[in-house]
């Protein structure tokens, strides 16, 4: 009996020593394991490392570009008012101009009936003042703009 529980007592300590191997072994393989995942997790977080500056160099430039935009808005916007202003200024001048070449004409159709040569004289300073009149426009057309 002895025998028996020594025999027993050896293959258990031996079957103890195969179960630490195999833990050993299994724990080396682990840590490997480990080792390979916690690299992988490194890549990753290095890339959503790189992926959140590109984002923020991205929307960097999108502000750039709206900025740019909100840039050419505003002129456009000043420009439209311009060019309206000067259309409304434009026909206001033609409005005169055409006023004072109608009144020239209408003096030199009705003519003051002294002689001929005063209804030609009346009609060109007529048409000189017409002249004057819009270039004066002109300019304080251009001095508002």
């Amino acid at each position: 009996m002895l025998v028996l529980i020594g025999v027993a007592s050896v293959f258990f300590a031996v079957s103890n020593l195969a179960t630490k191997d195999d833990l050993r072994s299994f724990s080396a393989s682990t840590s490997s394991q480990y080792s390979q995942v916690d690299s992988r997790l490194t890549t990753i977080d290095s890339r959503i490392a790189n992926s959140a500056q590109t984002i923020q160099q991205i929307d960097f430039q999108l502000q750039q570009i709206q900025n740019s935009v909100s840039g050419i808005e505003n002129k456009l916007s000043s420009t439209n008012a311009t060019m309206n202003n000067i259309l409304i200024y434009s026909i206001v001048l033609a409005a005169f101009f055409s006023l004072s070449f109608n009144l020239a004409w209408k003096l030199v159709e009705h003519k003051v009936q002294v002689n001929n040569n005063f209804g030609g004289v009346v009609f060109g300073i007529v048409s000189v003042l017409a002249i004057l009149v819009v270039l004066i426009i002109l300019g304080i057309v251009r001095v508002i703009i």
